[in-house]
């Protein structure tokens, strides 16, 4: 697997495709392996690029947005459509802030400006993979302190979101609370009318009622921004309808390009 040592970090990452740099950043639990259907799906057009996030020595958001600038210095990359799902739309949404010089155009899928709840329980089963139809409530509590909980992550090999929701169970309980810490402070709508690039806010259908309040937020709060619901999804559209996110993708990024060109 490539790396490159970075200041101290050595950033794992996996590329494939010739064409427009598209940087894709994995969610809270998840790594750079989830977005295996934009992999296969848009490299014909792009070169498409994902990393695993820093986990350790407690970054912030604002950090972890400059470490995605050293991995482009790193690559060579002047600029890049970067794209964030979750946890990592907010550190897509910070780099774009930071750098506009250095993004090309903007992708948030199933992200917030303000995190919906401040619980690390709650924001875990919101957002990690590995608690996708966990039953909610003090019921549920109980039998997960008890051991008497199913599980819903599927054997299969071939099922890609259940090996990914395996792979976010293995995520250290340190990095978990680090990140939480991290969505906790972050806000970003007092800045969000300063992102001034092409902006497009894809949400699951059927994800959470405060994932999609945020998606509006985000498009009312933003200059030049487009909202798409992708149905029959949920928290993970990028892996439960691929096909419609990689459509919409494609299809934004060429006529916001060639708008812009024109």
């Amino acid at each position: 697997m490539p790396t490159l040592e970075l200041a101290g970090w050595k950033a794992t990452f996996q590329e494939t495709g010739v064409g427009l740099p598209l940087v894709f950043i994995p969610g809270l639990t998840e790594y750079k392996e989830s977005f295996l259907f934009q992999f296969s799906g848009l490299r014909d057009k792009y070169r498409v690029i994902s990393y695993d996030v820093r986990a350790g020595d407690n970054p912030d958001v604002l950090a972890l947005a400059e470490d995605l600038g050293k991995l482009l210095d790193g690559l060579r990359l002047p600029s890049a459509v970067i794209a964030g799902h979750s946890f990592g739309g907010l550190i897509a949404q910070q780099f774009a802030q930071l750098h506009p010089d250095r993004t090309t155009a903007l992708v948030l899928m199933s992200t917030f400006a303000k995190a919906p709840d401040t619980k690390q329980g709650k924001l875990l089963r919101y957002m990690s993979s590995a608690h996708i139809g966990e039953e909610e409530g003090v019921v549920a509590g109980l039998k997960r302190m008890l051991g008497l909980a199913q599980t819903v992550v599927s054997n299969d090999e071939d099922d890609h979101f259940g090996w990914v929701a395996k792979q976010a169970a293995k995520t250290t309980s340190a990095t978990v609370g680090e990140r939480i810490r991290a969505i906790r402070q972050f806000d970003s709508r007092p800045w969000l009318e300063q992102v001034w690039v092409p902006l497009l806010i894809l949400v699951g259908q059927n994800d959470r009622p405060p994932f999609l309040s945020a998606a509006q937020m985000i498009q009312r709060g933003t200059p030049d921004s487009i909202v798409e619901v992708i149905e029959d999804a949920a928290h993970f559209p990028h892996i439960e309808r691929h096909d419609l996110v990689n459509s919409y993708i494609d299809d934004f990024i060429g006529s916001r390009l060639m708008s812009m060109v024109d």
